[in-house]
């Protein structure tokens, strides 16, 4: 067994009393000169136990002037690869602006004689299937931990997502990660300590996690080694880094490995708008659907339309939670014309856009979540055709991330007990679940589906004896009449063919056309003719369908 020497902690301990006071480095939230899990655990207990005095230029990860748990996931995004680093001072340390910064006590590492992370030998079945098994000891409550798993044959394949299986510890270990990095490197990460969870002090070596892998096709049979590095524990009391000393194991290949092997279903994301089709001035429904092979408990979205043609008159959600309580987080926020939202550059100027965000539970208290692997209507949006848009055009309804909150610099939407707060600096197309985000970059398959909308005339409006709709009135529509007549022919304009207006179609109606076609001095047909417009009778008779095109004037008759 090999184990992380000691000194490194002495180092440590000793350079803490040489750090300038009146100097930060953005993430440091334990001042031990890292930036690494037991800071995201420092801020954690700031913000939950109210265990520590911040320097807030330490803690305020993503500098928007306070500290708060967002600084804790954005931090946790960051170590395990899929969030953005901490804003400046960062890398290097910094001028610090927060005075409380002068007094703030950096928070030494902490010995544990009989920490460990265990990496167990792996033996792999014939499918080519096997199981990485982690176990860990240590003497005080963890409220985090942090190591990677290096794979120098490269022989393994895994799933990005969170099909870690955390053993014993059902419900507390609810932030898990799993990613391939270069196809060489897995990162694990898991994160617990919220609402006083920990985990309790396990001085015997106790099995906590169970990961599925695949082995690659085409490896040789053998023995090939994987390595534990960078291991850290987290004291859930203080946030003081612990190093455990390390294990590595081997990967026994004892078969010829198939060609196919998924350890794990892909990632697989959907988020659809219904098409539909809409006069001028008329308001319509659209229905938000999604489907996610994966469980989560917070789905973001961006929408943009065209302010020329829509503009959004309501949202209603659909979805309720199955247990019939509140929504944890539920904010929409959405405007219809180009407006100046104080952006950078100043004066930025932004189109119409509707965006959300829905937390259906706390994702480290509760296992409600969304449906897995079964389609479901989140939500209907209410447009409203504006009255100018022009007839026989379509227009994209779409997903867009990077739309702008409209409260601006900054809009804070928090739960009922203010715990869990999310930030809205911009509407985005992710769902995640504790630190995992899957969208379009991070999912195997994030679609994003469109909504069409078709501009079309209303349906009460037509030339009176019009009765195949093609705009003129002539010999074909007394066919067209008598065919629906006589065979059953589908009439595309019932209202059209009623030619005499006596709320009816018979032969008579196919007469009439006729006569005023061939006959002179015929009586003219009833409104609306020769300009297009709406039945002045009120009678059942409709047009079936939409006529793009029509518009007020004369017929070609």
């Amino acid at each position: 067994m090999t184990r992380k020497v000691s000194l490194i902690a002495i180092l440590l301990s000793f350079g803490l009393s040489s750090i300038n006071a009146e100097e930060v480095l953005r993430g440091d939230a334990n001042g031990d000169g890292e930036v690494s899990i037991s800071d995201v655990q420092v801020i954690l207990n700031h913000h939950f136990r109210e265990l520590t005095s911040p320097c807030v230029d330490a803690f305020d990860v993503n500098d928007d002037g306070v500290s708060w748990a967002n600084d804790a996931w954005d931090l946790a995004f960051y170590l395990l690869g899929s969030g953005d680093p901490p804003s400046e001072p960062f890398p290097s340390r910094g001028e610090a602006a927060d005075p409380a910064c002068e007094s703030f006590n950096p928070i030494p590492p902490l010995e544990d004689e009989i920490a460990a992370v265990n990496l167990l030998d792996i033996s792999m079945e014939s499918s080519g299937k096997a199981f990485i098994q982690i176990e860990i000891q240590h003497s005080t409550s963890l409220g985090s931990f942090h190591f990677k798993i290096e794979d120098p044959g490269q022989i393994l394949r895994v799933s990005e997502g969170d099909e870690i299986s955390p053993l014993d510890y059902s419900g507390l270990l609810d932030m898990k990660f799993i990613r391939s990095s270069e196809g060489d490197l897995l990162v694990v990460g898991v994160v617990g300590a919220l609402y006083e969870q920990f985990l309790p002090a396990s001085p015997d070596p106790q099995l906590i996690l169970e990961i599925p892998v695949c082995i690659e096709s085409g490896v040789e049979l053998g023995t090939y080694p994987l390595r534990i590095t960078d291991a850290e524990f987290s004291d859930f009391e203080t946030g003081a880094s612990i190093y455990p000393q390390t294990r590595d194991g081997f990967v026994e290949v004892e078969h010829t490995v198939p060609t196919f092997c998924y350890p794990v279903l892909p990632k697989q994301v959907t988020y659809e708008l219904e098409g539909a089709s809409a006069s001028p001035g008329e308001d319509i429904t659209i229905a938000f659907k999604v489907r996610s092979t994966t469980a989560f408990q917070i789905l973001w979205f961006g929408i943009d339309f065209d302010e020329d043609f829509l503009e959004v008159t309501g949202f209603d959600r659909v979805y309720e939670r199955p247990d019939g309580q509140a929504f944890e987080i539920e904010a929409v926020d959405f405007y219809n014309e180009r407006e100046t939202l104080g952006l950078v550059p100043p004066d930025a100027v932004v189109e119409s856009a509707l965006g959300g965000v829905f937390m259906i539970s706390d994702p480290f208290q509760t296992q409600v979540r969304f449906p897995i692997s079964e389609e479901f209507t989140l939500a209907n949006i209410h447009f409203r055709v504006k009255d100018t848009a022009p007839m026989g055009t379509q227009t994209e309804i779409k997903f867009k991330s990077g739309v702008p909150a409209r409260s601006r610099p900054l809009n804070r939407v928090c739960t009922p007990d203010v715990r869990g707060c999310v930030q809205l600096y911009e509407w985005k197309n992710e769902i995640s679940a504790g630190i995992q985000r899957l969208n379009i970059e991070t999912a195997d398959s994030f679609v994003t589906l469109p909504g069409v909308l078709k501009i079309i005339a209303d349906q009460s409006f037509f030339i009176r004896g019009d009765s195949n709709r093609d705009f003129q009135v002539d010999l074909s529509d007394a066919i067209h009449v008598l065919s629906g007549l006589f065979t059953g022919e589908y009439l595309r304009c019932p209202d059209a063919s009623d030619a005499n207006d006596d709320s009816k179609i018979d032969l008579t109606d196919a007469i009439v056309i006729l006569e005023n076609l061939f006959l002179e001095g015929s009586r003219a047909f009833p409104q609306p003719f020769p300009a297009a417009g709406e039945d002045p009778t009120t009678d059942d008779l409709r047009c079936a369908e939409g006529r793009e095109g029509v518009t007020e004037g004369k017929s070609r008759f």
